[in-house]
């Protein structure tokens, strides 16, 4: 911001086409300081392993659901053995 306001103050002082150096530098001179402030330089993750740790246990998987036969329906054995 320093630089910035001694731009300004050296603008008003200097006579002609020569304004144009501190009014660029008041200008770009905080543009480019927010840009390198802005900068993020994104460093890979590392992955640590924990020594001596238990595996995960497995998922248990669900079990699978049959619908129940109805065995005292009246003709079911009929049914079965190619009856009528």
């Amino acid at each position: 911001m320093l630089a910035r306001v001694a731009c300004l103050g050296i603008f008003f002082v200097v006579p002609g086409w020569w304004k144009l150096i501190p009014a660029a530098g008041a200008i770009f001179i905080p543009y480019f300081a927010v840009v390198v402030a802005n900068q993020v330089t994104r460093q890979p993750v590392e992955v640590r392993e924990i020594p001596n740790a238990l595996p995960a246990a497995p998922t248990p998987q669900p079990e699978t659901w049959t619908p129940p036969v109805d065995d005292a329906r009246p003709g079911a054995d009929e049914r079965r053995e190619g009856g009528p």
